[in-house]
């Protein structure tokens, strides 16, 4: 991956290339998954299991034994019968949980690499602003969000790859049910599942945006990464959101970002969909003016910030904007590749809310 930029300042192309290097250590983290059947461990368990029912199905007078030698050989061939079944068990057992994490790796590299176009898609969309504050702070918030959501892959990763050495050493994982096949945003093992694994470390640029959001904009800078104005405390007009078949949280969520964006235009609200959040008046898809541009994708994270800050006002479930979805109480994870900018949620912010009923008329709405 590369982050291909040009005209800013070096300082800010050091912290660039030192995420494309990050990013690029990530995806190649995950190596190759294995190949279904685990190495043969699962069809290693057949042939033992079939030897322990041979052992515990020899007939000792065959074999020249009678009496007490005999009984012996059947105790003995029932003991051993049993031990190899339980080898043949836990060999079985391995091979689901190996077949999984096979699968979790290809989800997990595939949710990187979706990571890493995503940054360098948005990187140059913010390039040509970058040499004033507001855009060097843009272009560095985006780096700590693509780092971050790479880092939270690499986490989930590590910790799959702790149970399953717990499980081929013969112990028994706690918290086994995450051994589970994992979601589109599932990590994989590769420290372990032959990736590089060991020390390595994103880095992390939040003291460096930190830093740069105490530089004030230029006069004609526009960029901003605040939470919208303060409408607390004030009674919220219907605004451009279509409140038909909208529930009463999610027409609260409508009317509090009309009255605190006035820039938004056009807020989508009741609509058919496969998914119940539309069709039910529980979500709202907020539309954002010029979304690839600096100025556009910072009025989309400020929407964003303004929704999360107030997610339990609005009883949200969950939002979603540049592919990426937000659930409350959960680390941010990147969405697969849907093939749009309307369906990978570029051009505007989703939330969706506990709906809170349907209007029965009269009510008043405020934070």
């Amino acid at each position: 991956m590369g982050l291909i930029l040009g005209g800013m300042s070096s300082g800010l192309q050091v912290y660039v290339d030192m995420a494309a290097e990050a990013l690029r250590d990530g995806t190649d983290l995950y190596g190759q998954p294995l190949p279904r059947g685990a190495g043969g461990l699962a069809d290693q368990g057949v042939i033992v299991e079939q030897l322990a029912q041979k052992m515990a199905a020899d007939d000792p007078a065959a074999l020249g034994y009678s009496g007490v030698t005999a009984q012996m050989w059947r105790d003995h061939a029932a003991a051993n019968a049993r031990a190899v079944a339980a080898v043949a068990a836990k060999d079985r057992s391995a091979a689901v949980h190996l077949d999984a994490s096979g699968q979790v790796v290809a989800e997990g590299s595939a949710a990187m690499d979706s990571n890493n176009q995503a940054a360098a898609d948005n990187t140059a969309a913010i390039a040509p602003y970058t040499g004033s504050p507001a855009g060097d702070r843009q272009m560095l918030r985006e780096l700590d969000n693509r780092t971050g959501t790479a880092r939270n892959l690499i986490k989930a990763s590590d910790q799959r790859a702790v149970m399953l050495a717990q499980l081929l050493r013969g112990g028994s994982p706690a918290g086994s049910a995450a051994m589970a096949p994992a979601g589109a945003m599932g990590g994989g093992a590769p420290a372990s599942m032959g990736g590089g694994g060991g020390g390595f470390a994103f880095p992390n640029l939040s003291g460096i945006t930190k830093t740069a959001s105490a530089f004030q904009p230029s006069s004609n800078a526009t960029i901003d990464a605040g939470t919208g104005a303060n409408v607390s405390g004030r009674d919220l007009p219907p605004g451009v959101a279509n409140e038909y078949k909208l529930q009463r949280k999610t027409i609260l969520a409508a009317r509090a970002i009309s009255a605190a964006f006035p820039e938004i235009q056009s807020i989508g609200g009741f609509r058919a969909d496969s998914l119940k959040w539309h069709p039910s008046g529980l979500a709202i898809d907020v539309m954002i003016p010029n979304p690839t541009s600096p100025q556009g994708i910072a009025l989309g994270q400020r929407v964003l910030n303004f929704v999360l800050a107030n997610q339990q006002k609005f009883g949200l479930d969950h939002a979603i904007w540049r592919q990426t979805m937000y659930i409350p109480g959960r680390a941010p994870s990147m969405m697969e590749n849907r093939g749009g900018a309307t369906a990978n949620h570029m051009d505007h912010v989703h939330l969706a809310t506990s709906g809170g009923g349907y209007p029965s008329g009269g009510e008043a709405y405020a934070l």
